[in-house]
């Protein structure tokens, strides 16, 4: 089954500012990524144009979070409701030192792969690849160029184990850093 794909736009709320929101400003300005907090808003635009605000739309599914991979994403993710589990995968450190994730294979039949991923994508401490235990890529983000006020990412997923509503909730929390707390708090 096709990859189904989607564009996650993150509009930070400038607005209200406080000594926190001064500080991340501050951090974006060096190029530090912060964490989304729920003053930002963030919003998915699914490959059929349906477009969701996930503050609108979360519904916490309490799938089971198992440890911090790099305290930022959990190791595992299972969802028990669907008898699937997502597996962190790690970035392959290259001869350069950097850390690398391949996401070539998981978007080239993205409709606006030209436009919006090739040879534009960005480093970020937010791209992620989950797999299963076949290795089949079933949920990845990915940073694309945008500005820091309205950051952009692409989102993949496999329709066949992951909804809407789950993709809204894992979006949700991952930007958010809401599994983070979690698995700190266990």
């Amino acid at each position: 089954m096709p990859n189904k794909y989607a564009e996650i736009t993150i509009i930070r709320n400038t607005e209200d500012e406080s000594l926190f929101s001064y500080v991340s400003y501050a951090c974006r300005l060096v190029g530090y990524e912060t964490i989304f907090t729920d003053k930002d808003t963030i919003i998915i635009l699914f490959d059929d144009d349906t477009i969701y605000n996930t503050k609108d739309e979360y519904i916490d599914k309490k799938f089971d979070v198992f440890s911090s991979a790099d305290n930022l994403y959990p190791l595992h993710i299972e969802i028990k409701s669907k008898d699937i589990t997502l597996f962190y995968k790690y970035p392959v450190q290259k001869k350069d030192g950097i850390l690398k994730l391949d996401y070539a294979h998981i978007h080239k039949n993205y409709k606006n792969y030209e436009n919006c991923i090739k040879d534009k994508k960005e480093p970020s401490r937010y791209n992620v690849i989950y797999e299963n235990v076949y290795n089949d890529n079933l949920f990845s983000i990915v940073k694309i160029k945008s500005n820091k006020e309205k950051p952009r990412f692409l989102l993949t997923y496999d329709d066949k184990y992951l909804d809407k509503s789950d993709i809204i909730y894992l979006v949700d929390s991952m930007l958010r850093g809401k599994f983070k707390y979690e698995t700190e708090l266990n």
